[in-house]
C-alpha cells in the first residue's frame, strides 16, 4: 500500500515551497515522487519552432515523498500515518487525530 494517494492533502516540509498546503494530483510509486496542485513549479524557456510559439512557461515538477507530510485540516498540523484493519481492510489513519485519510 502506498503512503500517498491521489487527492490527499499534504504540506511541504522542506524546499522553496516550505509550508504550502496542496493536494496530490498524481503519484509515481516507482520513483517515490508526486505531482502537487499549485505548488513546486519550474520555469522553462522554450525555443520557437513550426509547431509552437516560443516563450517562458511554468511547468509543474515532481517532489519527493520525503519532502511532504499528510496535513490535518482541523488541527492545522502535519501528521504521520499508521495503518489499522477495519472490516478486514487496511486503512490509513492520521496519528495526530486518529481520523481516517480519505
Amino acid at each position: 500500500m502506498n503512503k500517498f494517494k491521489k487527492d490527499d492533502k499534504v504540506i511541504v516540509i522542506s524546499g522553496k515551497d516550505k509550508g504550502k498546503v496542496s493536494k496530490i494530483s498524481k503519484v509515481f510509486p516507482k520513483t517515490r515522487t508526486v505531482l502537487l496542485d499549485n505548488c513546486h513549479f519550474a520555469t522553462k524557456h522554450l525555443k520557437p519552432n513550426q509547431h509552437q510559439q516560443g516563450g517562458i512557461k511554468q511547468l509543474s515538477k515532481q517532489i519527493q515523498w520525503s519532502k511532504i507530510m499528510h496535513y490535518d485540516e482541523k488541527q492545522k498540523k502535519s501528521s504521520k500515518i499508521h495503518y489499522k484493519l477495519k472490516d478486514s481492510k487496511k486503512v490509513r489513519i492520521l496519528k495526530i487525530s486518529d481520523k481516517e485519510v480519505t
